[in-house]
């Protein structure tokens, strides 16, 4: 637990890309076009107040099965999130 703490607040990709390969709505306001990129700071998300309270605090136990089954399973992504 205390490593997959130290990589939320310190993670090993700092950012990663996605091509958007279909028009995406955001908000009914902003549409991402189809073959756009989209960039993602990995450091944004693990931070993020509405998934990790109090997220610039060393806390392990975010990380009990518990917790981590409560939670989007790309709220947590120090290595990225795949291809």
């Amino acid at each position: 637990m205390c490593i997959k703490e130290s990589l939320r607040l310190y993670p090993s990709v700092p950012i990663f890309t996605r091509n958007i390969t279909t028009d995406l709505v955001l908000d009914d306001e902003i549409t991402l076009p189809a073959g756009s990129n989209a960039c993602f700071l990995t450091m944004n998300i693990h931070r993020n107040e509405k998934i990790y309270p109090d997220p610039e605090n060393f806390d392990p136990d975010r990380f009990l099965p518990e917790k981590v089954a409560a939670r989007h399973p790309f709220a947590y992504v120090p290595f990225s999130a795949g291809p």
